[in-house]
């Protein structure tokens, strides 16, 4: 059929146009998995929308606005159309890009093997250009905007607002039950029938206290016949101050405590034993999570500092410390980045010290986080000083005795460059403290220190962004952790890494349940405790 017989059967289309549409419709839409072809829209915005995919997913990576390979900016309309150090890529339906593309030239080999192009995603390429290359006006690519099959983007699942769910209709009364027996009932599964009172005494006292129950303490609960028998039992236990001393050991360990210093002197910290009893202190008292986070970054910043504020700071002082490294500005960065990662990981889940030398390799991190996150450090004492303050402020600089703790050494601290491939030889543009950009609604510069202070005061903007209550990560982790520790593997079996390569939550809606339920009972994890412990889910027989 021709064209023109064609228009006459069917007004206002081509046969053009019939090509683009079979091809969609056989294609598929732009949801498609990255192994299959794409589909491509006669509609300008759709040929863009697909070919930006791909340029997001495969080219950003070296043809950034910072560092671009070839002089080859991708990012935005301007940089694509001006061309490389060899000259413009697209040259009227065609030219260098697309011939490079199918050469397999582009993206270049990687350590010796092809990273060619399938052949759906070449043909996107040359579909866009041949379609003009459009490009809509303002703009810009962010090789983090969205989750592919290599990489995660600031739409991955974790980085979402935490959206209380309803408790599904018709389930048990206790809602962690609600969401467990649902799941159970889309496998055909049934709950284990409750164990008996002996072994769920021995189990909450392992648990929440790290000890035996006694035999007289066996006996009364196995006699005590009141309904509300466990619950009792539960809060007593909860009230215990071994309870603190056992989950203690829990936070300690994700935060590298120890008393002494580590490499061949291995000189012991002094005080250091102040901050573990704040900690046990800190989950007997029920402090609230959100102070929890605040006092461990920044005790020291607060309006109302006391001793034990100060005493939480030794947070910061618990890494190894080497008084004869072999270069001492080299191993300032090291002391940098042993904050960055302990900080990101215990109370964000997410591996921020990955992008000290490059872009994240699996999450939303561009490189210039990791600085931003380390300037609310480099105020502190990690440069090379006098040996016998053990890495950390003079006891005049921290105006507390006694203690093993961190504060800033002026309230103007010198410029943090970011350092190409993470090298102190080879800085680059100086990088302004700030938050993490994964959460663009609450990113934004630290604001200077107000007038007369005696630190920066980053650390504690940076501590308050952490404990806001809409932040998508903080919540969510450390209600993973109780459960991981209540039940022997977390709901999001992955606790340090909430990024592209760790897991997904296998219930998902209970983790926002608890996330949310935290928040609004005023940070309280000891209701979290007690929330899990009264559930039919822990109560059953292994």
């Amino acid at each position: 059929m021709t064209d023109t017989a064609f228009r006459k059967r069917w007004p206002g289309l081509s046969l053009c146009s019939l090509h683009v549409i079979v091809t969609f419709c056989f294609w598929g839409s732009s949801g498609a998995r990255a192994d299959e072809p794409i589909a491509v829209a006669a509609s300008t915005s759709t040929l863009f929308d697909h070919a930006s995919g791909v340029i997001v997913r495969r080219c950003l990576e070296c043809h950034q606005a910072s560092e671009a390979a070839g002089g080859l900016v991708l990012s935005h309309a301007e940089g694509f159309l001006k061309g490389g150090d060899s000259g413009a890529v697209v040259v009227g339906a065609g030219g260098p890009l697309v011939e490079r593309v199918h050469a397999g030239e582009m993206p270049p080999e990687r350590k010796g093997l092809s990273q060619k192009l399938p052949e759906s995603e070449a043909r996107i390429l040359e579909q866009w250009v041949a379609g003009g290359a459009p490009w809509p006006e303002g703009r810009v690519l962010d090789p983090f905007e969205r989750t592919t099959d290599l990489r995660g983007g600031k739409d991955w699942w974790s980085l979402q607002p935490v959206v209380r769910p309803d408790l599904p209709a018709g389930g048990r009364p206790h809602p962690v039950d609600a969401f467990i027996q649902q799941k159970l009932a889309a496998e055909k599964m049934t709950p284990a029938p409750k164990a008996d009172r002996r072994t769920l005494i021995r189990r909450l006292y392992f648990d929440l206290l790290g000890l035996p129950p006694s035999m007289e303490e066996i006996d009364a609960f196995v006699c005590d016949q009141r309904p509300d028998a466990w619950e009792q039992l539960v809060d007593r236990t909860l009230a215990s101050p071994h309870f603190g001393e056992r989950w203690a050991r829990y936070w300690l360990d994700l935060v590298r405590y120890a008393e002494t210093s580590g490499y061949e002197r291995d000189q012991p910290k002094p005080f250091a034993w102040k901050y573990r009893d704040w900690v046990a202190r800190a989950i007997n008292e029920n402090m609230p999570y959100d102070r929890f986070i605040i006092e461990q970054l920044a005790g020291d910043e607060l309006p109302d500092r006391t001793e034990s504020s100060v005493i939480a700071t030794g947070f910061l002082r618990l890494g190894t410390w080497n008084d004869e490294p072999n270069d001492a500005e080299d191993y300032k960065y090291e002391r940098l980045e042993d904050l960055v990662h302990t900080t990101s990981t215990a109370f964000l889940g997410m591996t921020v010290k990955c992008a000290r030398c490059h872009d994240h390799k699996f999450d939303p991190i561009p490189q210039k986080d990791y600085y931003r996150m380390a300037g609310a450090f480099w105020g502190g004492p990690i440069a090379a000083r006098n040996p016998a303050f053990v890495g950390g402020p003079s006891p005049e600089e921290l105006t507390t005795p006694e203690v093993l703790g961190w504060t800033d050494l002026g309230p103007t601290p010198g410029p943090l460059h970011l350092l190409k491939n993470g090298e102190r030889h080879a800085p680059r543009d100086v990088v302004a403290p700030a938050s993490l950009s994964f959460w663009p609604a609450k990113f934004g510069e630290f604001a200077p220190p107000q007038a007369g202070a005696k630190t920066s005061e980053r650390r504690l903007q940076l501590a308050r962004w952490i404990a806001d209550p809409e932040n998508p990560l903080t919540a969510r982790v450390i209600v993973n952790r109780l459960w991981l520790h209540h039940f022997g593997q977390g709901l999001m079996r992955s606790p340090n890494n909430w990024g592209f390569t760790g897991e997904k939550p296998t219930h998902p809606e209970l983790l926002d349940w608890l996330a949310s339920e935290l928040v609004d009972q005023k940070w309280s994890l000891k209701s979290i405790h007690r929330l899990l412990l009264t559930s039919e889910s822990y109560q059953q027989a292994s």
